[in-house]
């Protein structure tokens, strides 16, 4: 039986960076994640074997066939090939160069003896980072004099006149345990009223920035005060296909959720280019593939307003807005009474345990259309605002607010502070992240990567946070159901 090869050659040009199908010699055995040598175009090129099948679309007259194999077995797991794919994606390079990071540039055309090759496992690689994180972890306490000390009499020296030496002796070490596992870091830190008390227990920014991950939470225990901390997180980025909503939470990283049953609402801020509008785009497919109602509101007529041509309750007017959001918050009362005479109704339960849908408003460009209103019409429509925010958590009604920079005027009177999961993407001012999450000791670095900023999911943790990562070309209008 003919076998064929999906194969991506080592030639790092956009006009090459797609699959190629070559035949397979008889009696050759190559595995995905080989490398071989191909013909390509008048020259003799190094590839990368994707996958292997029975059949190829392409006739067989025009395929060419593989020269040789480099490598005994598999230079490559399937996870790193995931990964090569992922970081095309993520920094719009070609697929052979992402493949290229994979492995030591003197691997390339078969210059390294395969004796000499060791291939580092993932979880070898956890072991060295655990052994960097625990000497860093040392250092900290050493450099702080974090440690007790007790004076230590020398014997007498030469010179019997003068007085014998002391120098300090470290008696006691605070004691601190550290555990890697499934991705997250667990640091304890022992708590024992001394005077190293208050640095121990504001270690969070230290350990971020020293150990170049992110708090998750911080948590009092008896004599001790445990820190959680993602570690890696853009390896913690999910592709658009893997977001998903089940039982009132909407999966956006792989260890971060939006929980709105629990914590409603939504505030998502970014400049031009930060990937706003991308992330919201993102949110309504997730919503709509678990059959919530969608109100849709885009005063600049943008990209959201162009959902028009595929769903309902699709806004960009003022006057067709305004009286979106009066029918919104006029729904939500309704529903609230309503659920109050169902049979099965019971007090303390929400929507979803009388098997009612949720019902979002997602409004974009929300402070460039406040700016458009009449002082009256802008208190009616913070009135209304304020009263979803406030009551529409156990009706199912969730408000999706975005704008390029939460001006509080626009957010006042408490309204603000029922957002209980906060987004702030791209480039932001201190002032910006100000307005987005309070006061807070935090300190932000900006990554040129687009999708990439900073959220609260509704603990009160501010973690750094990347939008699931969208194909190039990928058209939200066709794959919107």
């Amino acid at each position: 039986m003919r076998r064929y090869a999906e194969i991506i050659v080592d030639v790092a040009h956009s006009n090459v960076d797609k699959i190629f199908d070559y035949l397979l010699p008889e009696g050759m055995d190559v595995s995905p994640g080989s490398r071989v040598f191909v013909p390509f175009g008048r020259t003799k090129v190094e590839g990368t074997v994707l996958r292997i099948k029975n059949q190829s679309e392409v006739p067989e007259s025009k395929l060419k066939v593989v020269l040789s194999k480099i490598d005994e077995q598999p230079l490559l797991t399937g996870e790193q090939m995931e990964l090569a794919k992922r970081v095309r994606e993520t920094y719009r390079t070609t697929l052979a160069f992402a493949l290229r990071l994979m492995y030591p540039a003197d691997m390339r055309g078969g210059r390294v003896d395969k004796h000499t090759v060791k291939l580092v496992r993932v979880k070898d690689a956890d072991k060295l980072n655990e052994m960097r994180h625990r000497q860093k972890l040392a250092r900290m306490v050493l450099e702080n004099q974090w440690y007790e000390q007790s004076d230590t009499k020398q014997s007498e020296g030469f010179f019997k006149d003068l007085p014998a030496s002391s120098k300090p002796k470290i008696a006691r070490f605070p004691r601190m345990y550290y555990r890697m596992e499934n991705g997250l870091l667990h640091i304890t830190a022992e708590i024992t009223l001394g005077k190293f008390q208050e640095p121990l227990l504001h270690l969070e920014n230290k350990l971020e920035s020293g150990l170049y991950c992110e708090l998750v939470s911080r948590e009092l225990l008896d004599g001790f005060v445990e820190y959680t901390l993602l570690y890696d997180m853009i390896s913690n980025r999910i592709p658009i296909s893997e977001v998903c909503v089940e039982h009132g939470k909407m999966r956006l990283m792989q260890n971060t959720y939006w929980e709105f049953d629990s914590l409603p609402h939504m505030l998502v801020a970014g400049g031009t280019g930060g990937g706003k509008t991308y992330f919201i785009l993102t949110l309504i497919r997730a919503l709509l593939q678990a059959n919530a109602v969608l109100y849709i509101l885009d005063p600049k007529n943008a990209d959201l307003a162009d959902l028009s041509a595929v769903l309902p309750n699709v806004s960009s007017r003022k006057e067709e807005i305004v009286q979106c959001i009066t029918d919104f918050c006029t729904d939500m009362h309704e529903r609230s009474a309503d659920m109050k005479r169902m049979e099965n109704y019971k007090t303390g339960e929400n929507y979803a345990y009388l098997g009612l849908s949720p019902h979002f408003l997602v409004f974009d460009e929300y402070v460039a259309f406040m700016e458009m209103l009449t002082s009256r019409e802008r208190e009616d429509v913070l009135n209304k605002l304020r009263q979803i925010v406030m009551l529409g958590r156990q009706a199912g009604f969730f408000l999706i607010l975005a704008c390029q920079r939460p001006d509080a005027k626009y957010l006042g009177d408490g309204i603000r502070d029922q957002f209980n999961f906060r987004v702030a993407l791209g480039r932001m001012s201190e002032l910006g992240y100000s307005m987005m999450f309070g006061e807070t000791k935090k300190e932000f670095f900006f990554k040129n990567i687009k999708g990439r900023g900073y959220a609260d999911t509704g603990k009160g943790v501010i973690t750094e946070f990347y939008t699931p990562i969208v194909p190039k070309g990928y058209d939200f209008l066709q794959n919107i159901f």
